[in-house]
């Protein structure tokens, strides 16, 4: 049996882990959320609250993903793949904000999903042995 190793070289700069970590607490966020709006529907009010603080603390969370990717490619250190993925889910944590304060749930709901998905796949970018 063989083993194939990444020609790549490996990017190891703070920025790394902030990316990391970051990726992970965002992901965090987005699996918080249905799990506070679903406990919403047992009657409690206090969990829309809830549900309203981590819309804020998630659409932080995504901005400063996007800080991290920014960081990480400049000044060339590692790829700018990851940039584009988290502007996409800076703007849509925007649109899910208004779908959900406006209650349009029958969109709100899907792209909370697709968000989970996208904040998935961009923990999984971080975490490859690659270049993030």
């Amino acid at each position: 049996m063989t083993t194939v190793e990444s020609t790549a070289p490996a990017v190891r700069t703070p920025f790394v882990l902030l990316l990391r970590v970051l990726a992970v607490l965002t992901m965090a966020a987005m699996l918080w959320q249905p799990t506070v709006a679903g406990l919403f529907t047992t009657g409690r009010v206090s969990y829309l609250t809830l549900h309203d603080i981590g819309a804020g603390v998630a659409a932080l969370l995504v901005a400063l993903d996007v800080v991290a990717a920014v960081l990480l490619r400049w000044p060339g250190r590692g790829s700018a793949a990851l940039i584009p993925h988290a502007v996409a889910m800076l703007v849509l944590v925007g649109a899910q904000m208004a779908l959900g304060f406006t209650h349009l749930l029958a969109v709100h709901l899907p792209l909370g999903v697709l968000l989970f998905g996208m904040a998935l796949g961009f923990t999984a970018r971080a975490f490859a042995r690659r270049k993030p």
